[in-house]
């Protein structure tokens, strides 16, 4: 799906375009689905993708021996009528029964570098490189579709440089403002492209993308420390908010994907509503640079490692800066969600 003449014109101008019409309802749903499988991976020291929080919450797991309680108390009676037993033993019966297995052991490991939402929670916050592992996500993000169209918006071939999954947790914080530049040019100085593919709706109540436009073309004021946009800058622009849906319904207000350029300012809020805001962002370098996935993914494993990865006591500050600035990553050292 090549971008026509009038698309290319208003991206060049902009440093975004939003598109309405590129996967179907059947193909809508069949991302939701990937986007699930991902996000119940479990790693193991030999795995490439990349997750970077924990998958069972405090609040989930109470919820759940909560309502084993209750259970096992109804049964207990049970037991104790039907069976003639004394009513402790039902009791101990019954809780042996429904309690839950213990949690395995990938799981506690990913315990380690996670996000803490606004209940201080350590919460799943996203997953990178897993194209290479699945077969859908690989198909749509290395096919002919998205390469073509940000080919023709860039003006020549391009390949898949990265790839991730914002889970956006309700409750989870939101990104400060930025540049993606940053975290792409120790690699190798080139422009990149991004494109945003909503699984879920996006709006301001759960943290949609917020742009300026133009300022791909702006020299953009970064802080030495934070390496994201100074204060000053941020409170002189007009922002954006980027909504977006999936193709769920044959008529749609707004759009299913946004491309933006790695110079472009943007941010994203925090999820204040009761779901989730899951969005695959696919970043693309030009072809003529090389295939450069995974010299990125190597660097970033040494660097900022995947959660179950890391060593215990080390803290990983490089990484942080070059993978993990303005980000709700950042969380877990402070103990509680960080605001920008």
């Amino acid at each position: 799906m090549a971008a026509c003449p009038e698309q290319v014109d208003s991206f060049k101008r902009n440093g975004f375009l939003i598109v309405k019409d590129f996967l179907s309802p059947d193909e809508t749903r069949d991302l939701q689905k990937w986007a699930q499988q991902v996000h119940d991976m479990e790693p193991s020291d030999t795995s490439d993708f990349m997750p970077y929080e924990v998958r069972v919450c405090r609040f989930f797991l109470t919820r759940i021996y909560t309502h084993t309680l209750s259970l096992s108390l109804f049964l207990s009676l049970f037991l104790s009528l039907s069976l003639s037993l004394p009513l402790p033993l039902s009791l101990s019966l019954s809780l042996s029964l429904l309690s839950p297995a213990p949690l395995p052991q990938t799981v506690a490991k990913t315990a380690v570098s996670q996000e803490v939402n606004d209940r201080g929670e350590r919460v799943l916050c996203r997953t990178e490189n897993f194209a290479d592992g699945h077969s859908g996500f690989n198909a749509l993000l290395r096919g002919d579709r998205l390469l073509q169209l940000v080919g023709s918006l860039s003006g020549e071939a391009m390949s898949l440089f990265k790839e991730k999954i914002n889970y956006k947790l309700s409750g989870s914080g939101g990104f400060a403002p930025h540049i993606d530049a940053n975290a792409y040019n120790h690699i190798k100085k080139v422009k990149h492209l991004t494109v945003l593919l909503s699984v879920d709706q996006s709006s301001q109540a759960n943290g949609c993308l917020e742009v300026v436009p133009g300022s791909h073309e702006m020299d953009i004021p970064l802080d030495e420390t934070t390496r994201c946009i100074q204060d000053g800058w941020v409170q002189s622009q007009a922002w954006k908010s980027i909504e977006l849906e999936p193709a769920l319904t044959p008529v749609r207000r707004v759009g299913q994907l946004v491309v933006f350029t790695s110079y472009l300012a943007h941010r994203s809020g925090a999820n204040r509503s009761k779901h989730s805001r899951r969005a695959i962002y696919a970043t693309y370098n030009c072809a003529s640079e090389g295939d450069l996935h995974q010299e990125y993914y190597a660097h970033r494993k040494k660097e900022w490692p995947a959660t179950h990865m890391r060593k215990a006591g080390e803290r990983y500050e490089r990484g942080a800066l070059v993978y993990a600035y303005g980000s709700p990553m950042l969380s877990v050292e402070t103990g509680h969600q960080v605001a920008f």
